[in-house]
């Protein structure tokens, strides 16, 4: 539990909790407290009592706030001090030195690195800030320059020592517009967790993103080069990754949060709509806005870059949304807005839009030509009806397209994906089973976007002609540049050419993850011991596969595995699965044999299956007795 504000557990949870850890031992964590309400703390102690866990249970407390620890009647407490000088320089070094650092480690650059570690005093988040802002300095004089800085001369204690450090990670941004990034950061309440996808967006809606001349970056590569350098010195930390090592979450570190909305110029006004009708002059300047819509939509603000509308009572979009000419982000994902008026077609200047519960678009909706990003939650999903995107083809610009409903109506055929060249990121295509032929399923180009991480491709359950299904798969082939690939309730008896190839060019030769689910007729499962950076296979529900061979495993046997040798080791090593850390084959009924590698009298190889796997899920194979040498 990560900055804990309240302290009052509702007896539902208490309830529970006692079902689940009544007389077991149990680890509870309070992290980074604040709540100085004693009775609060009385009450949260007699709850955790009535959980009833064993007396080895341990909860601990982690706070910066005095008053806290005095309240919280700790059993024991441990005032963590300052790293010593051995772990700090250990620290700084792997950051400052660390994979792609631009400077080389000569006994210079660490006589002055050890200096500027001792001025650090021991405090971890100066000697991080530090560290990440030398990772990008190769000369020596930059080294010196930030040794000798003024901002060193007046620290005494800890807080001043990270503030300063703080403050020369913060001067020494390369650009203003990186620092108006960081600034614009602390739209977010103190502690919380934001979404990177999502700031990035917010930073390009204030016009903060900009490529320079002759570069063929996109603005969403320069936020992502800016939150690379912000996570390296320390400014923004990272908060979670997804499956494919991006990093999706971040928050910012409550003393930078605080320096930066010290130094920060008010370029960003937020205002709770109780204010909107005092008629302030500064809502003619206003360019990022929170509210709800009980005094209704305040066109005034004709300055108007970024609107959130924070209501789940309110279920309709006013129609003067179309005057706010300028407006590049709408987020009404908290909203129970189901249906957009068409004067939302207006905004022509809109980037980004953000929904949960939208049932179908407006006519006209192809005139956002600059929209760039349409995020839309639960797979379009709404009382059991799929959303429809009619011609959204028309939008050119478009990067983010989180699902595709293909259907015979006007202008939802799967052609409409084939003019969205720009495509990043991730993209599920629904209802395949509206695809009649491979020339169809081509239309969609599919192979050239390649931008695209993830893509998913889902039949519906209804039976059919499955040479109808294996026909429109060989026209849906990836870009090689995919990292996760699922399909579900495929009815084909048989897998593409693409799918199938253990020789380059390897159409899957950079995936990381596949799930292949509900395929009831399909008799083959596809080679992929040979991909170098596998690491989660999820086969389930292929109720007509009786045997897996050594097919699966990328070769027949070993001789074909020893020619190729594509894991990169040396020597006479054969690997197959070099990466995979997760197997998981589930609900195959006839499933009886599974072959291992066959080894040839005159080999010499030796033969590795799985080196990393972590874990394997074998389950609802009935039929099946034994696993393959080596597994």
């Amino acid at each position: 539990m990560t900055g804990v504000q309240t302290c009052a557990l509702p007896i539902s949870i208490v309830r529970k909790l006692n079902e689940v850890l009544k007389t077991k031992r149990f680890l509870l964590v309070l992290d980074d407290v604040w709540n100085e309400d004693a009775e609060k703390w009385d009450r949260m102690r007699k709850c955790l009592r009535g959980i009833g866990g064993s007396d080895e249970s341990r909860i601990i407390v982690t706070t910066r706030n005095e008053t806290v620890v005095s309240i919280m009647q700790a059993s024991f407490t441990c005032q963590l001090g300052t790293l010593s000088a051995g772990d700090s320089w250990e620290l700084f070094e792997k950051i400052a030195f660390g994979h792609g650092c631009a400077a080389v480690k000569t006994p210079e650059l660490i006589n002055i690195g050890r200096k500027i570690v001792a001025k650090c005093g021991g405090v971890p988040l100066a000697v991080k800030a530090i560290g990440g802002l030398l990772y990008s300095k190769k000369d020596e004089r930059e080294w010196s320059k930030i040794e000798n800085s003024e901002t060193w001369a007046t620290m005494e204690e800890a807080g001043r020592r990270v503030r300063s450090a703080i403050k020369l990670s913060y001067d020494h941004l390369p650009l203003l517009s990186l620092k108006q990034c960081l600034s614009y950061c602390t739209i977010m309440r103190k502690g919380e967790v934001a979404t990177v996808e999502n700031m990035i967006q917010l930073w390009m809606a204030q016009g903060l993103l900009n490529p320079s001349k002759g570069s063929h970056l996109e603005m969403e590569d320069v936020g992502s080069n800016y939150m690379s350098i912000l996570f390296r010195t320390s400014l923004l930390q990272v908060s979670e990754k997804d499956g494919f090592g991006r990093t999706i979450k971040f928050t910012i570190h409550d003393l930078v949060y605080d320096f930066v909305q010290e130094v920060a110029k008010e370029s960003i006004f937020l205002f709770p709509s109780s204010e909107l009708i005092t008629g302030r002059e500064s809502l003619l300047k206003l360019r990022t806005l929170i509210l709800n819509l009980a005094h209704g939509l305040p066109i005034v603000c004709k300055s108007l870059r970024v609107l959130f509308l924070v209501d789940e009572e309110v279920k309709e979009l006013p129609a003067t949304i179309g005057k706010l000419k300028l407006l590049r982000y709408l987020d009404i994902s908290r909203t129970s807005i189901t249906e957009l008026p068409n004067p939302i077609t207006q905004l022509y200047n809109l980037q980004t839009m953000r929904l949960s519960n939208l049932q179908q678009l407006p006519k006209n909706f192809g005139n956002l030509v600059n929209l760039r990003h349409l995020c839309i939650e639960k797979d379009g999903i709404i009382n059991g009806k799929p959303c429809l995107l009619p011609d959204i083809g028309q939008l050119s610009s478009l990067q983010t397209l989180p699902f595709f409903y293909v259907s015979q109506d006007k202008g939802c055929q799967i052609d409409q994906l084939g003019h969205l060249h720009n495509l990043r990121g991730d993209l599920k295509i629904f209802d395949l089973q509206n695809v009649s032929n491979q020339e169809e399923a081509i239309k969609a180009k599919i192979s050239t976007k390649i931008n695209l991480d993830s893509l998913e491709l889902h039949w519906d359950t209804r039976t059919r002609d499955e040479s109808t299904d294996e026909d429109v798969l060989k026209g849906l082939e990836p870009h090689p540049n995919l990292k996760g690939f699922t399909m579900e309730n495929f009815m084909g008896r048989s897998l593409p050419s693409w799918m199938l190839t253990t020789s380059h060019p390897l159409v899957f030769r950079n995936l990381e993850k596949i799930v292949l689910r509900n395929f009831n007729k399909c008799q083959q499962i596809p080679p992929l011991g040979h991909l170098p950076h596998l690491n989660i296979v999820n086969i389930i529900g292929m109720k007509s596969v009786n045997c897996i061979g050594t097919d699966f495993f990328g070769w027949k046997n070993v001789d074909d595995a020893s020619s190729s040798n594509p894991s990169g080791l040396a020597g006479d090593a054969v690997v197959s699965f070099p990466a995979l850390k997760e197997l998981i084959l589930e609900y195959m009924p006839d499933l009886i044999e599974w072959s291992g590698l066959m080894c040839h009298d005159s080999s010499h190889s030796v033969v590795k299956i799985f080196p990393s796997l972590e874990i394997l899920k074998v389950e609802l194979c009935p039929k099946l007795v034994s696993l393959p040498d080596g597994v």
